[in-house]
């Protein structure tokens, strides 16, 4: 992690850096008459069926993803010819997402440091991300920047959000991760592997994948699974990703159906977590924290995706199991994602 009181500065330069970017590509799209999508995703707890008010208790990001192929920056397709593993020669996209994300202790009602559970942290970042589709088969790399610490804005986004809902003030934002900046790269392989159809349309498939990451906030390795089941399911990879902090933006097929579709998805995956920024970040407080991080995570997910025309809404549910050895239960998450299509 870069630590500096310069980085408030270098967070916002890699805003404009991305806006730059994006403004290049939109006007790139209204020349040639290319559809792309904006998609405003929160998550939240109090979306949760089990609703708490903990851990990560908020995120909220705003995509916006390109259906031109070829269109990404040079700069991007450079990166991703670096990587031997990413696609050659083959079609990509892009997107680019802004977001925060906040942390809380299971407890938001002490205001002094609480060593047996997690800091406060907040994360105000930006992602870009380069995917290919070759056959069944599905790769995206991604990378994220940003800022962690009381730069990130998370303390007044939660405080102002309960004050404006009348829920408990929470009082331990003086305890929480000092301003650093980090960066991590992922990605994710997906295998489209098995898919039932029927008058040509397909009503049921399994894509298993990999996936990993690199950097000062998050380094995992992980595997998993998910299904999908409808009527008339796209043939897109866009099943929603949970990272609880850290995105991995799936891009999703943007074809204008004439009417409306919907299908329900499920996944699972099992992740091995070497570091985990937001639980062991090197201030002084950490230093003196007594929580120790599991290793082997869990994840388990549901949901339904429904698309219009124009539009699309998308309901989630997320359970992942106990970060650290004294959590003292699985962590419930809900997700409402918007979407429009141009």
């Amino acid at each position: 992690m870069i630590h500096a009181k310069s980085a408030r500065d270098l967070a916002m330069a890699l805003v404009l850096l991305v806006c730059f970017s994006q403004v290049a590509a939109f006007d790139t799209i209204q020349q040639t008459d290319n559809r792309y999508r904006f998609v405003l995703t929160n998550d939240n707890d109090s979306l949760a069926l089990l609703s708490t008010d903990r851990l990560y208790t908020n995120g909220i990001r705003l995509t916006m993803t390109h259906n031109s192929a070829n269109q990404a920056p040079i700069w991007l397709q450079t990166l991703g010819q670096w990587l031997p593993w990413f696609p050659s020669h083959q079609p990509t996209r892009h997107a680019y997402t802004i977001g925060q994300s906040m942390f809380t202790p299971e407890d938001m009602s002490q205001s002094e440091f609480l060593p047996d559970d997690r800091l406060y942290a907040g994360w105000l970042y930006v992602t870009t991300d380069l995917s290919s589709i070759n056959d069944n088969k599905f790769d995206i790399f991604s990378l994220t920047l940003g800022i962690v610490g009381p730069d990130s804005q998370a303390e007044a986004s939660q405080k102002g959000i309960h004050q404006l809902i009348g829920a408990e003030d929470p009082k331990g934002w003086n305890n929480q991760l000092d301003n650093a900046v980090g960066f991590n790269l992922a990605y994710q392989r997906s295998w489209r592997v098995f898919k039932v159809q029927r008058n040509h349309h397909s009503l049921f498939d399994l894509t298993p994948y990999v996936s990993g990451a690199l950097g000062s906030i998050y380094r995992y390795a992980g595997t998993g699974i998910n299904l999908r089941f409808g009527p008339n399911l796209m043939d897109e990879y866009g099943l929603p990703k949970f990272q609880f902090g850290l995105p991995i933006t799936n891009l999703l097929a943007l074809s204008r159906s004439k009417h409306f579709n919907w299908y329900g998805f499920s996944g699972i995956e099992v992740r091995y977590v070497e570091h985990n920024y937001f639980l062991k970040g090197n201030s002084a407080l950490t230093r003196q924290s007594q929580i120790q991080p599991n290793p082997w995570i869990g994840q388990f997910q549901v949901g339904v995706v429904f698309d219009w025309s124009r539009f699309s809404l998308t309901l989630n549910q997320m359970l992942q199991t106990k970060e650290y050895t004294t959590q003292t239960q699985a962590h419930n998450i809900g997700t409402l994602s918007f979407s429009i299509k141009y």
